[in-house]
């Protein structure tokens, strides 16, 4: 919008130039013409012209660039005003130890009328236990873990963390128990420790070794000039892609959050640097409760449970032998995942 409405000026004010030089040169050779001016005349009049162009030029882009400005800031402004996360009231009692215990109670959500995204969606997840939701692209996965760190709130049923609603904790609370290993790590462009502590200005250089210690990241620090202190680049574009994840899986082990939430934590790797990963995910959440959100099958079989979403409801739950045996969606989702990877080209290579 803003490069049309750049161009849109810059027409404009070559067209009111353009216009203006041909009339006043119109003008003045029709005089000449009928002997009111001399030739000389109209060769003064077309200098000044030149002369008066780059000013009057400069001034149509700096009008155009104001107005531009004032776009930018009105975009700007929509944007302040818009509301903040609600804040929660804080309940007295001291904050649970250990794994955490989550229950999704009959929990519903929707976008809107035409977009529901769960449908009266039960399981729960024991402490200490690993639980895995897959299903295909828009089951519902990812509204799921949204509802967990309440970016929504659902619009049916209640999701307990340790038997007390979630929408009755303030939010600093809730979320300081639980880490997100995404499929998309955001890295700033600062130096490893302080990515790997994020958010926290009081971290100790102990604290941040050991949970790069936990995530598999030492060899890689002792290779980097700086160690810990080296910058990552904007976007973390120093490091390949496993070893992001292993920066995110270490911001987690930084946090020893009760609930480890792993979002499609593998699907952008390779299958050897994949199995690498998941293998300091297993480590490091040892001593917490695990929710594996995942289209991949491979990355959920060894959970403890596997519930089956389609199109925003449960329609299969059991181990992964049990779901295989019953031949039901998750059997064919295996079934065509293999297939797949059989067929690729690197299968053969």
């Amino acid at each position: 919008m803003f490069h049309r409405r750049r161009l849109e000026h810059g027409a404009a004010v070559a067209l009111v130039f353009s216009a203006t030089v041909a009339l006043g040169l119109a003008l003045v050779s029709r005089d000449a013409v009928q002997g009111g001016v001399s030739l000389g005349a109209v060769v003064m009049l077309n200098a000044y012209l030149l002369q008066l162009m780059r000013p009057l030029e400069m001034l149509g882009f700096a009008a155009r660039d104001l107005g531009q400005g004032l776009a930018y800031l009105s975009s700007l402004s929509h944007l302040l005003a818009q509301p903040t996360e609600a804040q929660r009231p804080r309940e007295a009692g001291t904050a649970s130890k250990g794994p955490a215990d989550l229950e999704f109670d009959n929990v519903s959500f929707s976008f809107n009328a035409e977009r529901v995204a769960l449908r009266e969606v039960s399981f729960r997840a024991s402490a200490g236990a690993t639980l895995a939701v897959v299903g295909p692209s828009g089951a519902g996965k990812s509204s799921l873990v949204r509802l967990i760190l309440g970016l929504y709130t659902p619009s049916g049923g209640v999701i307990r963390l340790d038997g007390r609603p979630i929408s009755t904790l303030a939010l600093e609370d809730l979320r300081n128990q639980i880490a997100v290993v995404a499929q998309d790590t955001i890295l700033l462009d600062d130096s490893l420790a302080a990515n790997i502590a994020l958010g926290s200005a009081a971290a100790e250089a102990q604290e941040i070794a050991g949970a790069a210690a936990a995530a598999q990241l030492s060899d890689l620090v002792a290779l980097l000039p700086e160690g810990l202190r080296t910058r990552v680049g904007s976007r973390g574009l120093k490091l390949s892609g496993g070893e992001r994840q292993r920066v995110a899986i270490a911001r987690a082990a930084f946090k020893r959050a009760r609930l480890l939430l792993l979002d499609e934590a593998t699907a952008s790797l390779d299958p050897v640097t994949e199995q690498a990963v998941w293998r300091d995910l297993a480590a490091l959440g040892e001593g917490a409760t695990r929710l594996i959100v995942t289209h991949r099958l491979a990355a959920a079989r060894q959970a403890d449970e596997i519930l089956v979403l389609d199109q925003g409801a449960i329609v299969e739950r059991g181990d992964h032998r049990a779901l295989l045996e019953a031949g039901g969606l998750y059997a064919r989702l295996w079934d065509e995942q293999h297939r797949a990877a059989a067929s690729a080209p690197w299968a053969h290579g």
